[in-house]
């Protein structure tokens, strides 16, 4: 497949940097709707890190999830400069951008695509299991669409929002990480991230008698994406289950006392 590069100014105008993508201005109005709505409920904050090697720029977000509270994807946008003048400038409006998450709604439907294009970021390869880069996703982008990414067009509207195309963030800013394993050791791989959605949503259904019927009333299947991820990549890679079984106990800590404070069941 053809390589890509494109702005994060392109990308906002058509995922493909380029060009019209069919529905993809829907799209976007969709998620933007969306992105508001979850803002309201994180009081407009979305937490986030910095890091720069000096060349490229990598910011990561922790996205909300809208489906189970309390829990959060790994996002990343690293930013790579397209020529020596560019590494003169203050801003990265004019660098190519790279993107990952390990929702299982973009490993499942876009990293083979994303990959295929270049557009995956490099670094963080290792993060998705090996047969979801080989295989086509058949089921879920049979014509290997680049589309919006919900997960990763919630990211892009809270870079632009907060002005995280300035550079100096990346290295002046208290989130700035100076160590570049120290950086990404806080995204975790795709399929612990999937079991941990799974195991999230399952004792948000135990707390929560409700939860369930509203996933069904907004047209959600229970699992979703995350039961597909996990199903298809077991085989291939083994989860960390430690880490899966400490962030499940303390986003179950999160529930009990969410449910405890409100007292009524909180919408979601």
């Amino acid at each position: 497949m053809a390589k890509l590069e494109m702005t994060l100014d392109e990308y906002g105008k058509s995922p493909a940097g380029k060009g019209n993508v069919t529905g993809s201005q829907y799209l976007a109005e969709a998620y933007k709707t969306k992105f508001e709505k979850v803002m309201l409920r994180y009081n407009g904050r979305i937490d986030h890190n910095f890091y720069t090697d000096g060349k490229s720029y990598f910011i990561l977000l922790r996205v909300p999830s809208e489906v189970v509270p309390k829990f959060t994807y790994e996002v990343v946008f690293k930013f790579s400069p397209t020529k020596m003048t560019d590494t003169h400038s203050s801003t990265l409006k004019n660098y190519k951008v790279q993107f990952f998450s390990n929702d299982p709604a973009f490993t499942f439907t876009y990293a083979y695509v994303y990959n295929a294009h270049g557009i995956l970021v490099d670094e963080l390869l290792d993060k998705v299991p090996d047969e979801v880069l080989k295989t086509k996703p058949k089921e879920r982008n049979p014509y290997g669409v680049i589309n919006f990414a919900k997960i990763l067009y919630f990211g892009f509207l809270y870079i632009r929002q907060h002005g995280f195309l300035e550079k100096h963030y990346y290295s002046e800013s208290n989130l700035a990480i100076r160590n570049s394993n120290d950086f990404f050791k806080l995204i975790m791989d795709c399929s612990t991230k999937a079991q941990l959605r799974q195991e999230g949503e399952k004792q948000a259904q135990a707390i929560d008698p409700l939860f369930k019927h509203r996933l069904l009333k907004r047209g959600v299947k229970s699992g979703g994406n995350a039961n597909k991820v996990v199903k298809h990549i077991g085989k291939i890679k083994t989860v960390n289950t430690t880490a899966a079984s400490m962030q499940s106990k303390e986003l179950a800590k999160k529930l009990k006392s969410n449910i405890r404070k409100t007292k009524t069941t909180k919408r979601i």
